[in-house]
């Protein structure tokens, strides 16, 4: 049997904890056009699972009959790609009821539909237009279309064009759902979007570690279905030591797996830990951290003097700002999922070896206090 955790990200683990709520929420929504889970914005950390969650939905997706799926990116060219997945997805018979298709672009080709032969007017060449052309052949079908979206970056031009499209998509009664997701401060910056306010009323789901007894007994389970011994006690210690974070789980699975023979001893969970403390720094809290202001990095830097959680009075000291402009970086540094509260007037870390990291990178050189 192969190892069956997986930590590449971008894909959908075997083993995926913690989400199945989240999931079969939405695959109801899907037929249920009356869920307020038709229309969902997912939010949490690198990590967190996002982008496992659509892929999930987008495997199941592929074994329902009258179900379609369009997956793409938030990038530029968001809106193409839509268009072209939906083109491509049309029921075979659409071709004989409309005799007159073209290709289509939103950027100079135009997408006809017409069976006079005359070209279609200039102003049907926008996203909503050729969309909604599409999306009424698949509603006459009676077949649901979903839009998954992600890594949502900021509110684009591109970003408001689909939104607005999509919510008259839903006044107009198309079989049409959205899962949306992004990075937490990317998310609040398209709710605060004046253009993009329907999305405020979306249901929004923001990422939380799994349980760790859950992932005890998966580890216990995992293991013994090829008669790798694991005790009670090693998977509780490993579970504790992914804090309940996703990619974390995906990594100590993999790598227990990988230096063990018959048994999980208590030094294949230390090496372990130890690998997957590693990729945690390279692939997550180097991006993290080297991409924050260097006003945001002081606030970091200034947290990982404590050993748990920091006072916010010490920041003010430390930093030599006052109360409100620490109030300012917390909140920035929490809308980015960074930080949170940890008691009255206290924040910590969110992400598992934050602080050790920063300590880490300070020491190395690889970072110099100002």
């Amino acid at each position: 049997m192969k190892n069956p955790f997986n930590p590449a990200f971008g894909t959908q683990p075997s083993r995926f904890l913690g989400r199945d709520e989240i999931v079969a929420a939405f695959k109801n929504a899907i037929i249920n056009q009356n869920s307020p889970w038709r229309s969902t914005i997912i939010t949490g950390v690198r990590g967190a699972g996002k982008t496992a969650i659509l892929s999930s939905i987008a495997n199941f997706i592929e074994t329902q009959p009258k179900t379609i799926s369009v997956r793409v990116l938030a990038n530029e060219d968001v809106l193409n790609e839509i268009l072209s997945q939906l083109y491509y997805q049309l029921p075979k018979d659409i071709f004989e009821h409309f005799p007159e298709l073209t290709g289509l672009s939103i950027r100079g080709v135009q997408f006809k539909m017409n069976d006079n032969g005359t070209p279609d007017p200039d102003f049907t060449q926008n996203f909503r237009s050729q969309a909604e052309l599409m999306l009424k052949a698949f509603a006459e079908r009676q077949i649901n279309v979903v839009i998954l979206l992600d890594e949502v970056q900021k509110h684009t031009n591109e970003l408001r064009k689909f939104v607005a499209a999509y919510q008259l998509f839903l006044q107009a009664g198309y079989p049409v759902s959205l899962l949306m997701a992004g990075l937490p401060n990317a998310i609040m910056d398209i709710l605060n979007d004046d253009v993009l306010t329907f999305l405020r009323r979306a249901n929004r789901v923001a990422l939380s570690g799994v349980d760790i007894d859950l992932i005890a007994d998966d580890f216990i389970r995992t293991f013994s279905m090829v008669d790798k011994q694991i005790s009670r006690e090693n998977a509780c210690k490993a579970a504790e030591l992914t804090t309940g974070y996703p990619y974390l789980i995906q990594l100590m699975g993999y790598y227990m797996w990988e230096m063990s023979g018959d048994e999980i001893t208590d030094d294949v969970v230390v090496q372990a830990q130890s690998v997957a403390k590693r990729s945690v720094f390279q692939n997550v809290l180097d991006l993290i951290f080297y991409n924050a202001t260097n006003v945001e990095q002081r606030f970091m830097v200034s947290m990982a003097m404590d050993e748990k959680r920091t006072k916010n009075a010490e920041l003010v000291e430390r930093l030599g700002e006052n109360t409100s402009y620490i109030s300012q970086y917390r909140m920035r540094l929490m809308h980015a999922g960074i930080i949170k509260p940890a008691g009255y007037g206290y924040v910590q870390f969110t992400l598992p070896y934050m602080r050790e990291y920063i300590q880490n990178i300070i020491e190395t050189g690889e970072y110099f206090v100002e």
